[in-house]
């Protein structure tokens, strides 16, 4: 049978005349019928072919560990997430342990402190079964980031035994960089247990071991020193070195958005923008905030933008600026609500409290404080539960390495 000859669309002239009655089903029929006769047959569906594989354990691992570097730390997440099943039944003991340690350091940026710690034991177990004998290197490296962790519970007594051992493993260690990065470290750490000055004192011996070459490290450990000379600098009332301690972290502004270390940015600017706050300069701190929001959003950091908001609130309302404050105390509460920080939260609901009494709301001004104070306890027991894991790791580690190891509390 010959298929339906395609009929020309009917011209101006010629009015359409409407079918007749009964011929519904009829005009439905030649319709499906022209347009069964205009379609394409379908091609063929071809499969894609499938991807190269990304590389060895060793290469997958070498990449995480440069992303790291670089402040790309989703990325060494997720690397690190994915190989560890594999590493777990294939890897060496340095290459599981190497997992580990970037998945604690990427968990301590989080605010994750209770799985940090978790994974930063289970790196030390790793390096400390490194045949014929304990990686020195990577556990030193091991030792300084887990001491950060441990400063952020409280845990000053097992700091302190980090850094004994830590201190055993220093002068068989030749490379100025690890030397550098554990020295980093251990001021991170002393900051988080409130010594100030032994932070100082060690963000300056970090920066004098500093081998060349190395701009992100270098970043890192500028922006540490001037964080903790700021610090000492607000503690104490109308101190000349304010202005000065100031003036260098501005800098350290533009660097590390230069470096693009885009993590580094939301405690950095939330302390100058409390220094300038103490200068009675807040307009200019208003426009640091928004600057760094901006930097902080082209990143993807939704939750540190978040921090920088709740900060830009805070002062919007300070000036009286009521609407404006609410906007930005929207765009807080939506950003931090996913963030693994409870503090925060606790922060941006005391904040919402203050916006709506100041507005007269006083219903939501108590419901946002209730809310606070539940973050608030949630935040104490996640703290508890945090130490309670550290004296749990400590006996898993002292369990798989035995009485000689030196990572272990006495």
């Amino acid at each position: 049978m010959p298929p339906p000859r395609k009929t020309a669309p009917p011209s101006a002239a010629t009015p359409v005349q409407p079918p007749q009655a009964g011929g519904f089903a009829q005009l439905v029929a030649s319709l499906s019928q022209t347009g069964a006769a205009g379609s394409a047959p379908r091609r063929a569906r071809t499969r894609k072919p499938p991807e190269p594989p990304p590389g060895s354990l060793a290469e997958q691992l070498l990449q995480a560990e440069q992303a790291s570097r670089e402040g790309r730390l989703a990325f060494t997440q997720q690397t690190c997430e994915r190989l560890w099943p594999q590493l777990q039944t294939e890897g060496s003991a340095e290459q599981q342990g190497l997992c580990q340690h970037l998945l604690a350091l990427c968990l301590q940026y989080a605010g994750r402190l209770r799985e940090a710690v978790q994974a930063g034991y289970a790196a030390l177990a790793c390096f400390e079964r490194c045949a014929p004998r304990p990686c020195p290197v990577r556990l030193l490296r091991g030792l300084g980031l887990h001491s950060v962790s441990l400063a952020r519970l409280g845990a000053q007594t097992e700091v302190r035994r980090l850094f004994e051992r830590a201190a055993t493993l220093l002068p068989g260690i030749e490379a100025e960089r690890e030397r550098c990065i554990f020295w980093n470290n251990a001021g991170a750490a002393l900051h988080e247990l409130g010594e100030l000055d032994a932070a100082c004192s060690a963000a300056e011996q970090a920066l004098r071991l500093l081998p060349p070459g190395e701009p992100g490290l270098r970043a890192i450990c500028q922006a540490n020193l001037q964080h903790y000379r700021l610090q000492q600098a607000l503690e104490r009332e109308h101190s000349p070195a304010l202005r000065p301690a100031l003036r260098a972290m501005l800098d350290g502004i533009d660097e590390l958005a230069r470096d693009g270390q885009h993590h580094l940015l939301t405690r950095t600017a939330e302390r100058a923008a409390e220094a300038l706050q103490r200068l009675g300069e807040n307009e200019r701190a208003l426009a640091l905030l928004q600057r760094c929001s901006g930097l902080i959003e082209r990143a993807g950091l939704g939750s540190d933008r978040g921090v920088l908001e709740l900060n830009l609130a805070r002062l919007e309302r300070q000036a009286g600026r009521h609407r404006s404050a609410a906007a930005h105390m929207a765009l807080a509460l939506q950003l931090l609500a996913d963030s693994p920080e409870l503090e925060r939260q606790a922060q941006a609901h005391l904040e919402q409290s203050a916006l709506a009494e100041a507005q007269g709301h006083w219903r939501a001004a108590l419901d946002s404080f209730k809310r606070h104070a539940e973050a608030q306890m949630t935040l104490l027991k996640r703290q508890a539960e945090g130490r309670d894991a550290v004296q749990a790791a400590c006996l898993a580690l002292q369990a798989s390495v035995g009485p000689g190891g030196g990572s272990l509390p006495g």
